[in-house]
């Protein structure tokens, strides 16, 4: 009986290999959102790198759900990418979305049970909205944000004041939490295989 404790506590714990995992699928997300980020250069694109970046690493992000299925693991994954941001630069804005998006995940993940693709899937599309807190960053911390983006140049700000609204800001977190439905849609049927051996249920 205690051994089999200890074999469920050693299941339910994380353990070295599941942090340098952790890392490594880290890394792979943030080269997927940074580089479709890339495309804020032009201003308009701004408004739907959430989206795009939410599809492109969709598939990367339920392989990690599918093969991570342990409380915090994901909390501990998803806080990562807006902790980053926040040493590079950016707002404590950034950082608050981050944590509440990724709580709200975990929360999400552990109703599912860790296993079931609908709730990973809303967990995923919950935590893909920290991608428009960085652009939320022209509505709460508006002073700062153009101050960051001072570098671009004068018209680069102009036409950001303009389109980085409150509409265009909930159009941008809609689009956030579709692509990332989109994006595990795609990995479900690519990773079929890995979801099967995993558990993973509809």
């Amino acid at each position: 009986m205690k051994q089999q404790n200890a074999t469920s506590n050693q299941r339910s714990s994380l353990m070295l290999k599941d942090l340098v995992l952790i890392g490594i699928f880290d890394v792979l997300y943030l080269v997927i959102t940074m580089a479709c980020g890339c495309m804020g250069i032009v201003p308009i694109m701004y408004l739907i790198y959430p989206t795009i970046a939410a599809i492109i690493a969709g598939p990367l992000v339920l392989l990690f759900m599918a093969k991570e299925q342990k409380a915090f693991a994901f909390a501990i994954f998803g806080i990562i990418p807006p902790a980053l941001m926040f040493l590079l630069g950016c707002t404590y804005v950034v950082l608050v979305i981050g944590i509440i998006t990724t709580l709200l995940a975990e929360v999400l993940r552990k109703i599912g049970n860790y296993s079931s693709f609908t709730w990973n899937t809303l967990a995923y599309a919950v935590h893909s909205l920290w991608m428009p807190g960085v652009l939320s960053q022209m509505i709460f911390m508006r002073e700062r944000f153009l101050e960051l983006c001072q570098p671009m140049g004068d018209a680069y700000i102009a036409q950001l004041v303009q389109i980085l609204t409150w509409q265009s800001m909930i159009l941008v977190a809609i689009g956030a939490m579709v692509g990332a439905i989109i994006g595990a849609l795609i990995g479900k049927k690519l990773l079929k295989k890995h979801f099967v051996k995993a558990g993973i249920v509809a």
